[in-house]
């Protein structure tokens, strides 16, 4: 590969890369308030406001030296429940407490508060902590079933130095044969020469894209920094690969793959989590460009099948 058609390949996949995208979607907000009374009364249906303190006891005694120490003997021990009372807290404050930590319009947190059944236990602060939690994990997840499309945002993009940034490699790390890839010396297609691996699988799958000759460029993205928004927060896929055209059996997906391994995994072993973020992917790249596509594979093999690339004679 010349200079020239290096810095071509390079410059559409940066250009794929850099932009930013938000998410849109659409709620029914009475079925996620009924969601939500009916997992928080699930959850506070045997729930105590209480303090539980283990009792241990044991003999000790002053020792030649006038010290006090216990003798080494068995410990019985028991633990008690204790009943606390806390201060009453007003809808309002627990509300405005929900919000804060969730975004929820404050009357939504009303209509939920309506139906707890035991809303007395809100009073206490470690109670209110979980419910808050609950809600937004269940907000989460119904916003993430619930997106509709990706919208870019037009002059607002990522800082392509930190996207293809390296991990810090250590001594401890060439330990482990399969943590680091090295690139062959000879026309690799890899972009840097070493790069950091999470598993044996990416390993397996770095050194299968060096061997196919329809693979012109691939790298490894820099966690945390090519970032693609979600319900959950930003979401980091693996790898970028840039394969020949004229290699692809349908030439009508493009050149432009990101790549989310999952090593061994199938579609059943994944997370809701872990698939809504990958149809977040799906829709964010969707959004990009005609030219990229996203997808999860659990190896090389299944990378050649969902992107439909040629191996090399």
């Amino acid at each position: 590969m010349t200079q020239g058609e290096f810095e071509k390949i390079y410059l559409g996949l940066r250009k794929n890369l850099m932009q930013r995208s938000i998410y849109k979607f659409k709620i029914d907000k009475d079925k996620f308030i009924d969601d939500c009374i009916f997992q928080i009364n699930q959850s506070l249906l045997f729930k105590k406001a209480k303090n539980e303190y283990k009792v241990e006891t044991g003999r000790a005694k002053f020792n030649r030296s006038q010290m006090f120490v216990m003798e080494e003997l068995a410990y019985g021990d028991k633990e008690l429940e204790v009943e606390i009372s806390s201060d009453s807290k007003s809808d309002f404050e627990i509300a405005n407490f929900i919000m804060y930590h969730t975004m929820l319009p404050r009357l939504a947190i009303f209509k939920i508060l309506q139906g707890v059944t035991k809303r007395e236990l809100l009073n206490n602060q470690d109670i209110l902590d979980e419910v808050t939690q609950l809600i937004k994990g269940i907000l989460n997840d119904t916003k993430a079933s619930n997106i509709t499309s990706y919208e870019v945002i037009n002059g607002y993009e990522l800082d392509e130095r930190n996207i293809f940034e390296l991990d810090t490699i250590t001594e401890a790390d060439f330990e482990q044969e399969w943590r680091v890839f090295k690139a062959k010396s000879d026309r690799s297609s890899a972009m840097n020469e070493y790069y950091k691996l999470d598993s044996e699988g990416e390993s397996k799958f770095a050194h299968k894209l060096e061997n196919n000759e329809n693979v012109l460029l691939f790298t490894k993205l820099k966690k945390g920094e090519f970032v693609i928004d979600t319900p959950y927060g930003n979401y980091s896929p693996d790898w970028a690969v840039v394969c020949r055209k004229e290699a692809l059996k349908d030439s009508s997906i493009g050149i432009y793959f990101i790549v989310e391994t999952k090593a061994g995994k199938t579609w059943a072993d994944l997370t809701d989590v872990e698939k809504n973020k990958i149809h977040c992917g799906e829709l964010h790249f969707k959004a990009v460009s005609d030219d990229a596509k996203f997808d999860w594979v659990n190896g090389y093999e299944d990378f050649v099948n969902k992107f439909w690339v040629a191996e090399s004679d």
